[in-house]
C-alpha cells in the first residue's frame, strides 16, 4: 500500500474487500461538471450488495461521465471483481458508450481532476458487454493520458483489444487485474489471461507505478460486486 487509508485487517497474500456490500464508505465520487465528492443525482449507489452505476435519475446524457475512486492508492496487487450491465443506455450517450464501462488502474485522485475532466489519467481495463447485435471482447486496455507497450512495442492507438470471447451483457463476468508497479499489467477474464501490457507510463514518459483504482459510469448502467484486492509482497 502506498499511503494512508482505512482497510480491513489483512496481510500480503490475503484477499481484502474494498466494498462492504452496503455503503460507499472508503470511496470518493467524481462526476464531470461537479466537484469531487458531489453526485447530485446519485449515479453511484450501494444497492442490493452491489455498487450500481446508474443514470436512472437522468432524462438525457450530457457528458456526465463518472468515476468512483477507492481512497487508498496501490502499487503491486491483484484486483478482482464482477460486473454486469443492466437496462438500456441513457439517451444521448456516445455510441461507443453502449454496454461499456471499466476500471481505472494507477489513476490520479478524484480531487486532482479538473471540474470538466472526463476521465482520470490512468490505465483503463475496459469492460464491454455483448448482445445479439454487438459482439466484442472485454478486458481491453485503453490509455487516457498514458502509454503502454504491447508485445514490446508502444501502443499506437487509444485502445487495444484483448483475446477474450464476447461476454453476455446481462450476466456476471469476473475480471482479475494483476499489477506490478510500472512493469506489467495482466488481465484475466473468468480466470483466463486475455492481455498483458508492460512499461506503464504517462504520455511524457514518466513511469506510472502506483495510483488510485476507480470504477466507471459512461452512460450505460453497470453493476459491480465482489470487489477485492490482494497486496503483493
Amino acid at each position: 500500500m502506498i499511503s494512508g487509508g482505512s482497510l480491513p485487517a489483512g496481510a500480503a497474500g490475503d484477499w481484502i474487500p474494498l466494498f462492504d456490500g452496503k455503503s460507499l464508505e472508503g470511496w470518493t465520487v467524481k462526476i464531470q461538471g461537479q466537484e469531487a465528492g458531489r453526485d447530485a443525482k446519485q449515479i453511484f449507489r450501494a444497492e442490493d450488495g452491489t455498487i450500481l452505476a446508474t443514470y436512472r435519475a437522468y432524462q438525457e446524457f450530457d457528458d456526465e461521465f463518472g468515476h468512483l475512486f477507492h481512497d487508498v492508492p496501490w502499487k503491486r496487487y491483484k484486483l478482482r471483481m464482477e460486473y454486469r450491465f443492466t437496462g438500456d443506455q441513457l439517451e444521448g450517450g456516445p455510441e461507443w458508450g453502449y454496454l461499456n464501462s471499466g476500471v481505472m488502474i494507477h489513476g490520479q485522485t478524484a480531487k486532482s481532476m479538473g471540474l470538466d475532466q472526463s476521465f482520470p489519467d490512468s490505465i483503463e481495463v475496459q469492460f464491454l458487454g455483448s448482445d445479439e447485435e454487438t459482439r466484442r471482447p472485454t478486458g481491453n486496455i485503453c490509455t487516457p493520458a498514458t502509454m503502454v507497450d504491447v508485445n514490446g512495442e508502444t501502443l499506437d492507438r487509444h485502445c487495444v483489444d484483448s483475446s477474450s470471447p464476447p461476454m453476455p451483457a446481462g450476466e456476471w463476468t469476473e475480471v482479475e487485474v494483476r499489477v506490478d508497479g510500472s512493469r506489467e499489467l495482466v488481465v484475466l477474464v473468468e480466470g483466463i489471461e486475455v492481455i498483458r501490457v508492460t512499461n506503464l507510463r504517462m504520455d511524457d514518459g514518466t513511469p506510472l507505478d502506483h495510483g488510485t483504482i476507480s470504477i466507471q459510469a459512461e452512460s450505460h448502467d453497470c453493476a459491480y460486486r465482489k470487489i477485492e484486492i490482494m497486496e503483493l509482497e
